[in-house]
């Protein structure tokens, strides 16, 4: 059985910036803001996923009587509500926000607190809505369990289904889901020799229904590679390829513009590297000095990217953004940092801001971070956004596909 420890803006303004070229590759120091948690400061908290507009923030946070839910942290009123967990399991995470507040994730009677945490039998995805609550995934026919991984401003929800059947001809297949349409399997990779595998996993979603994840090689020596299903409906997996030096790639999150990032390595033998595809090439991002180690985890629409690195070899992750293929160190860009050490960093919307959890004077807590001064783009999008904002605040498109 194939198992990894793997670790908007409105739509106008989304449709502008895939239009775009790249930008904003430059070094901003932040402004920290501790999400804290629904226990309090005493409580902990990671923040996973962060909507591409910056309202919305999801993750997990530690609740009286020592469970672990997901929840929801809306930036404008500065409040955070735990989502509870769907009925029969103990935890829930959320691993991705879209711009009407709706989060994709999954519930859980095993630990959710790992940053990879081990698939287990009693995963059930959900999609939480405004306003609704919980509303299960159903599981892919022959299989036993399913994780909601990404969901995009249309409401369309990626995830993986998994198999605990050793018999099973596929182990892990990733689904596209919608409230409307339902279901939709995720092709592996297919045959000659090679090439055909028994597991897919889907990650991230965009605004076109592209989805990014990974699937595995039929060839001794077991390969990853990072895989896109082209959107908004196509279930053929498109390989990504490998950088130079690795041979096995896994692909984590995709921008509008098509460009992704995950990370590589070789079958896990050794140190990975984060990743970005440009559309065209797939090739390794830097580490930290001293480092031997780096995951790329989430892009926007201005080829901003965010992951960790270690900056001694085997160290402990340290949240990173990467310019220009080099991963800088963000506690040493903090302006109002004291107490912090930010081990990882997990989304980064198109407004700059960006999100993960670290260590605030020992306390494991969920962070966001604004750039300071704010881009003067992103100033010159918020004139436009503001006069948006309400509308999004009506229609809350959160599950309407």
């Amino acid at each position: 059985m194939l198992r990894f420890c793997t670790r908007g803006a409105t739509l106008a303004l989304l449709g502008l910036l895939a239009a775009a070229p790249a930008a904003r590759a430059q070094v901003f120091p932040y402004s920290i803001r501790d999400l804290g948690s629904v226990e309090g400061p005493a409580g902990s908290s990671q923040a996973r996923g962060i909507s591409s507009n910056g309202q919305f923030v999801t993750g997990l946070t530690s609740v009286a009587g020592g469970s672990l839910q997901a929840f929801r942290f809306d930036t404008l009123t500065n409040s955070m509500v735990a989502l509870g967990t769907l009925a029969g399991t103990a935890n829930s995470i959320g691993l991705n926000v879209n711009s009407g507040g709706a989060v994709a994730g999954y519930s859980t009677n095993a630990d959710v607190r790992p940053p990879r945490a081990n698939i287990d039998a009693s995963d059930r995805a959900f999609i939480n809505a405004m306003g609704v609550g919980n509303m299960p995934i159903p599981v892919l026919a022959g299989f036993d369990s399913n994780r909601a991984q990404g969901i995009n401003n249309l409401g369309q929800v990626v995830g993986t289904a998994s198999s605990f059947n050793p018999a099973a001809p596929i182990t892990d297949q990733g689904f596209r889901y919608t409230v409307a349409t339902g279901l939709t399997p995720l092709g592996v990779l297919p045959p000659p020799p090679g090439q055909g595998g028994n597991a897919s996993l889907a990650y991230h979603i965009n605004t076109a229904g592209t989805v990014i994840g990974l699937a595995n090689v039929d060839n001794p020596t077991g390969d990853i590679l990072a895989v896109t299903y082209a959107g908004p409906n196509g279930t053929t997996p498109n390989p990504l390829g490998r950088a130079s030096g690795f041979n096995s790639s896994y692909g984590l999150a995709i921008n509008d513009l098509g460009h992704a990032v995950g990370y590589v390595d070789n079958f896990g033998v050794g140190a990975a590297r984060g990743f970005l595809y440009d559309g065209a090439t797939l090739a390794a991002l830097g580490v930290l000095a001293g480092g031997d180690e780096s995951f790329a985890v989430a892009i926007n629409n201005f080829d901003e990217i965010v992951g960790d690195s270690n900056n001694t070899p085997g160290g402990n992750p340290r949240a990173v953004v990467f310019v220009n293929g080099q991963a800088i160190d963000l506690t040493g860009l903090l302006i109002n940092g004291t107490g912090w050490s930010l081990s990882r960093a997990t989304g980064v919307s198109d407004t700059g801001l960006i999100v993960g959890y670290g260590l605030i004077n020992g306390v494991e807590h969920g962070f966001l971070l604004t750039p300071v001064p704010e881009p003067a783009s992103l100033a010159l999008c918020g004139v436009g956004a503001a006069g948006l904002l309400r509308v999004w605040r009506r229609r809350r498109l959160a599950v309407t596909a």
